[in-house]
Parts: structure tokens; sequence; C-alpha cells
């Protein structure tokens, strides 16, 4: 049956990320709040260590911007995270939010007052 399928796709996934990579999170109501966050550590194949990191932000119009990664520049404590399938991590500091692999490339945000 299906749930017996995603449970054995979900048991031999492995996740493919290494120390440096970087991974953003896009969350927020009436504005859109993004963060950067950087491998530190593979703990296993099912999870990593990450730390928050700084990034630059340019603003484009009225209460929006593109932002943007500093690789290195850590701001944050680090914090063991699992992996889910699509390397998806799950951040939990303002709730649960999922965090993507990306680039170093800039990302829309915007925000309220």
């Amino acid at each position: 049956d299906m749930m017996s399928e995603r449970k054995v796709k979900r048991e031999a996934f492995r996740h493919t990320l290494k120390v440096g990579d970087l991974l953003n999170t896009s969350w927020g109501y009436d504005q859109t709040n993004v963060e950067f966050f950087q491998v530190t550590r593979v703990v296993s194949d099912r999870s990593v260590a990450v730390r928050e990191i700084k990034a630059a932000q340019i603003e484009t119009g009225f209460m929006c911007g593109n932002i943007t990664p500093r690789p290195g520049e850590f701001c944050g404590d680090e914090h063991v995270r699992r992996v889910r399938e699509g390397n998806v991590v799950i951040h939990v500091m303002h709730g649960h939010y999922d965090g993507y692999p990306c680039g170093t490339e800039a990302k829309r945000n915007s925000w309220y007052a």
C-alpha cells in the first residue's frame, strides 16, 4: 500500500549535504522573512549541524529588497537538524520552517513597519 511504500522510501533516504552548503528559509505573514544557514558538520546520513549566517540586504522598492547570504559570517549557534527527503532541513527557531539548499544568489524579501 501507499503508506508502506512511503515508509520504505523514507527509511532508505540519505542526504547529500556537505560542510559549507548553504540553506535558506522563507517565512512570514504580511512580509517575507529570509534567513540563511550553513552546514557546519555532517552528523550522520540523516542529520547535519547548521549555523545561521549573516546576510547583506539591498532595498529595491517600498519595504522590499534582495537579501544575499554571507557564507562563513556566522551569527547563530550550531544546531543539529534532521534532513528529510529532498534535502530539506527543519528550522525551529521561530516555528517549523523548511530550509532549502541554495547558492549565494540573492532572494527577495519584504518587511512591514
